[in-house]
């Protein structure tokens, strides 16, 4: 979770919008429970994660079942 507010955090920084999502991610061989965020790039939602590693934005393997803007 502290990787995904502070990547958040360093995309709002250089103004581009962002968002926390919370669900899952399959990573060697089973899910768990994960956050990442998403951010706001040519007009579309990309998903990235600071937490597994990858080049890119992150992959297929996960889904969300909550998204915030934490401004609450």
């Amino acid at each position: 979770a502290s990787y995904t507010t502070l990547l958040a955090a360093l995309f709002r920084a250089a103004g581009i919008p962002s968002r926390y999502n919370m669900g899952f991610v399959y990573m060697g061989g089973i899910w768990g429970g994960h956050a990442w965020p998403d951010a706001y790039v040519d007009g579309q939602w990309i998903p990235f994660d600071a937490a597994v590693n990858g080049e890119g934005s992150a992959d297929a393997a996960r889904f969300s079942f909550g998204v915030t803007s934490l401004k609450n």
